[in-house]
């Protein structure tokens, strides 16, 4: 009896650590495809979403490129799906949403199966989710903006969430 208890229990623990396996390979499908929000194919239908919004100085060929009269500032976000976007839309303001200090509209770009984003004439490729550009600010705009706000806007003219950089 205790021989066949010993077998029984064990085929059990066999099958159920199995189960949990695809179980879990299960869960981590359905969430991956949630946070990614990967749409069936680069339809336009889908929700366009952008996330992790980030701003630092912009450091070029290993040389700060800021100087007495103006300052470069790299603003990297992340983007579900660059297929969907059309235009980034960057608003250095005093407040949010008010661009009063600087208004920038860039084009998202295709070349084939790249994208990139083109920020007067300078492209830059989007790696993965990650949509990065370079602003030169003159010294007064740095001065002055206190708050970056950024959306994306698909072409059917929809836009999505907007991000904020509030500088301390």
């Amino acid at each position: 009896m205790s021989i066949l208890f010993s077998e029984t229990h064990s085929l059990f623990y066999k099958n159920m650590k199995k189960s949990l396996f695809l179980l879990y390979a299960i869960i981590m499908v359905v969430c991956t495809r949630i946070l990614c929000q990967t749409p069936g194919g680069t339809t336009n239908t889908g929700t366009l979403k952008i996330m992790d919004l980030s701003a630092m100085p912009a450091i070029e060929n290993a040389v700060l490129t800021n100087s007495d009269d103006s300052v470069s500032l790299q603003v990297l976000f992340l983007i579900n799906d660059k297929a969907m976007a059309s235009k980034a839309f960057y608003l250095f303001g005093t407040t949010a949403d008010t661009g009063d200090v600087l208004t920038r509209e860039v084009p998202f770009i295709s070349q084939g199966s790249s994208f990139f984003l083109d920020n007067n004439g300078k492209h830059k490729k989007i790696e993965g989710y990650h949509a990065k550009t370079v602003f030169r600010l003159s010294k007064a705009q740095s001065d002055a903006f206190k708050c970056l706000t950024v959306y994306v806007q698909k072409p059917n003219g929809q836009i999505s969430n907007k991000l904020y950089f509030k500088k301390h």
